[in-house]
C-alpha cells in the first residue's frame, strides 16, 4: 500500500490518493501515517479510493479510531466492494463519502462543512502523540497476570517506538502454568510488567512496565498499542538517542 499527495487548495485540507490495499500490513501502514498526520496537526484528511482493491476489518477499524479521535476523514472513488465491506460491518454511517470525483468539489464540500462548524475541531481529542516515533523491527518480551494465580507470557514485535511507548504485531501468549498457547488472550487495558527489548546495535535490555492502550485483531492476528510506564530515565535516554539517530533516515510515505 502507498500512498500519495493529490491535491492541495485549502491550506488545512489535504487529499491523499491510496493505491493498494487497506487490509492487514496497509492498513497498519495507514494508522502510522495517520498518527504522524496527528503528530503534524493535520486534521482535515479526504482520501481517494479509486485505486484501493480491498478494505478488511482492521482498516475500517483504524480509520473508526482517528474518527473517534476527533479527526475529519472524508472518502470519495469508493468501489462497491468498499462500499459493501462497510456496509456488512455497519460502518457505512461512521464516515462521510462523496459522490463527486473531481477533487476541486471534493475539498470545495468540506470546506462548506468547515465553514458551518466555525471551523472547530475538538483539539482535547485531535491530538497528536507526545513522542516522535520510529518504524523498528524489534523483539519484545513481556508478562501479565488477567487473573489470580494466573500469569501469561507473551512475545511480539515491535513495528514502531518512541520513549512514551510502541505498536507491537504478532502478538503470541502463553500460560506460564499449563505451558499452552492462549488463542484469544485478554490483554485490553491489561498491566504488562517485565516489558523488555534490545535496541537495534544495543546489547543490553531495556525494561520496564507498560500496558495494553488498544488491541487490533484481524484474521487470528493480534496486533495493540503499548504504553510505557514507569520507565527509568536511563531507559527513556537510550530510546531517545535511538529515535533521533533512526528517524533522519525514515519515510514514512514509500
Amino acid at each position: 500500500m502507498k500512498i500519495f499527495p493529490h491535491y492541495k487548495h485549502h491550506p488545512e485540507i489535504e487529499i491523499d490518493a491510496i493505491v493498494g490495499e487497506l487490509a492487514g500490513r496497509g492498513a497498519i501502514q495507514l494508522e502510522q501515517y495517520l498518527h504522524t498526520c496527528l503528530d503534524e496537526g493535520k486534521c482535515y484528511k479526504i482520501f481517494n479510493l479509486k485505486h484501493v482493491k480491498k478494505i478488511d476489518g482492521l482498516g475500517i477499524s483504524i480509520l473508526e479510531y482517528f474518527v473517534n479521535r476527533g479527526m475529519q476523514i472524508r472518502l470519495f472513488n469508493i468501489k462497491p466492494e468498499i462500499k459493501n465491506a462497510l456496509g456488512m460491518l455497519k460502518k457505512e454511517n461512521v464516515f462521510k463519502t462523496y459522490n463527486e470525483t473531481n477533487c476541486e468539489e471534493v475539498v470545495s464540500l468540506l470546506e462548506k462543512e468547515i465553514i458551518e462548524e466555525k471551523g472547530n475541531i475538538n483539539k482535547e481529542v485531535a491530538r497528536g502523540r507526545r513522542h516522535y516515533r520510529v518504524n523498528t523491527t524489534l523483539k519484545a518480551y513481556f508478562k501479565y497476570q488477567p487473573r489470580h494465580n494466573e500469569v501469561i507470557s507473551g512475545r511480539a514485535n515491535i513495528l514502531d517506538l518512541s520513549e512514551g511507548g510502541a505498536f507491537a504485531d504478532e502478538i503470541r501468549t502463553v500460560n506460564e502454568e499449563t505451558g499452552t498457547m492462549v488463542d484469544q488472550p485478554e490483554i485490553g487495558k491489561q498491566t504488562l510488567y517485565h516489558l523488555r527489548f534490545i535496541l537495534n546495535g544495543d546489547t543490553k535490555f531495556i525494561e520496564t512496565n507498560g500496558e495494553f492502550v488498544r488491541e487490533l485483531r484481524n484474521n487470528g492476528k493480534l496486533s495493540a498499542g503499548i504504553y510505557f510506564k514507569d520507565m527509568k530515565e536511563i531507559y527513556k535516554d537510550r530510546i531517545r538517542d535511538f529515535v533521533e539517530q533512526t528517524k533522519t533516515s525514515e519515510s514514512i510515505l514509500l
